[in-house]
Parts: C-alpha cells; structure tokens; sequence
C-alpha cells in the first residue's frame, strides 16, 4: 500500500475510469481562472502586510499609473519606466516566490487531503490515481505532481506551452508522466452502489 492520506476515497474495483480531455481542460481552466484572481488579491494586499513602507510605495506608484493610463496619450517612455520600476518593487517582495508557493499549496491541499481535487476538478468528480491500477498516489507523488502544476501556472509563458503540448501529443500532462498518475472519475452508477454497500 502507498503511503497515503486519510482522506483519500475507496471505490469499488473497476469503476474507476480516465476522466475525458474536454472535462480535464476545463477543470484546469477554472483552477487557473481562480488562482488568478487569487494571485491579483495578493498583488494589490501583499505591499499592506509587509510594512508602511511598502504599503505607502505601493500606493504612490499606483497612483502614477493611474495618472498616465488616465492620459489621453500617455507618454510612452515614462510609462515604461514606471511599469519597470513596479517590476523591481515586486521583485524586492519576492512576489514571484510567494506566488509560487502560494499554488503549491492549493495543490497540495487537493492532492492530499481531497484525492487529487482542486476545485476544477471536485467540480467534474475528477480524482487523481496512479495511471495502471487507479491505486491511491503516495506523498512523494503528490509533492511531484503539485510542484509541477505550480510551475505550469506561476510561470505560464513557458510551462504552460511544454505542457499543453505534451498533452496534445499523449492526452498527458508532463507532471502525470513524470508521477505516473492520470485524473479519473466515478461511474454514476457503480459510485451509488458502492455507497450503498457503505451504509
């Protein structure tokens, strides 16, 4: 048995089947949507915890993109300096690292605690299991897969496109080859049965 969280599900052997393409790029499609939105709070709330300094920089420097964007022909030099030095103000906050860890978590928390479910997936009943036998994945491949997806959407440009490319090619993503795994979801009528036999 792999060493595995309590709160993975038991269903009955063989109704276990490998989630469809469309509902799988949805489900990734939320949880991408969601974790931007998310990354978007932390980007206007992380200069407030991290001091009045920061705080009061961020605010100044907000206030001059509004000024420029609010130009009915803003000059493009100045605005380019500014979105540089906002870069280098967030690059002093360890922005990028703070994001990426931040994703970490979330698919962390969905693969330990909810058998491989973000909330793409809880929405579509998708779990995660090991590709041959559908068996319950060990911490060590939860780690893997969980880091790998928050490469793939921390830093999407690049990680994005390989992925999405290996999955166009074998219907995986890389973070299932590397792990083994691939997303399932429960026959409606062999999942009521075994709940059933559960009551």
């Amino acid at each position: 048995m792999n060493d595995t969280t309590y709160a993975n599900e038991a269903f009955p052997k063989g109704s276990l089947k490998v989630a469809p393409v469309g509902k799988r790029i949805i489900a990734f499609g939320m949880d991408y949507i969601l974790l931007g939105f998310l990354s978007l709070l932390i980007f206007f709330y992380l200069p407030r915890f991290l001091g009045e300094q920061s705080a009061k920089e961020f605010s100044n420097l907000i206030t001059e993109l509004k000024y420029l964007f609010g130009q009915p022909d803003p000059n493009e030099e100045e605005l380019r300096s500014l979105l540089q030095e906002t870069a280098r103000f967030y690059q002093r906050l360890n922005f990028d690292f703070i994001i990426f860890n931040f994703y970490m978590l979330y698919f962390f928390i969905g693969e330990f605690f909810f058998s491989g479910r973000s909330i793409g997936k809880a929405t579509f009943s998708i779990y995660t299991r090991t590709a041959e036998d559908h068996e319950e994945l060990s911490k060590y491949q939860m780690i893997i897969r969980s880091f790998i997806k928050s490469l793939t959407c921390a830093y999407a440009l690049y990680f994005w496109i390989i992925n999405f490319c290996i999955f166009l090619y074998n219907r995986k993503c890389f973070h299932d080859i590397l792990t083994n795994s691939t997303s399932v979801y429960v026959i409606e009528s062999e999942k009521k049965a075994g709940s059933f036999l559960h009551e």
